[in-house]
């Protein structure tokens, strides 16, 4: 009916079967530790449904000031750098938030008083003021 060599071939095939439905099976009930992004675990809900309002399908544990997701801010008018928030810095055009956590530092040693006081952060050069000179107010 069979040779030997289908046998063995089809013997391999069914061990790599097994092996596999084992390992599916081990890892299913695998415990993973949270996620953690910035220093924050995620918490993991379930699917809501497409009839109640959309709400993110993780949430942050606790408060930050780092934006859980990629989405920048829109802004509503022009910030002033001395005031604003990481988040607000955040949402001006080629600031991400390791330069707006240096823009908040730069502005604890000395009040920012107009644009090319900005000039002192790193990461901002005169292409980037230009950038920015319509979105802040001192």
């Amino acid at each position: 009916m069979f040779h030997q060599g289908e046998l063995r071939m089809l013997a391999g095939a069914v061990a790599l079967f097994l092996a596999g439905l084992g390992w599916r099976a081990a890892h299913a009930t695998e415990h993973l530790p949270p996620l953690v992004v910035h220093g924050q675990a995620l918490e993991w809900s379930e699917p809501v449904a497409e009839s109640a309002p959309s709400e993110p399908a993780h949430k942050v544990s606790s408060a930050s000031s780092h934006r859980s997701d990629h989405q920048k801010p829109s802004l509503s008018g022009p910030i002033n750098p001395n005031t604003a928030t990481l988040i607000e810095l955040e949402s001006l055009p080629g600031v991400g938030p390791a330069l707006a956590q240096r823009i908040v530092d730069a502005r604890e040693s000395s009040p920012l008083r107009s644009l090319t006081d900005l000039d002192r952060v790193k990461g901002i050069g005169p292409a980037k003021l230009e950038k920015l000179r319509s979105h802040l107010t001192f």
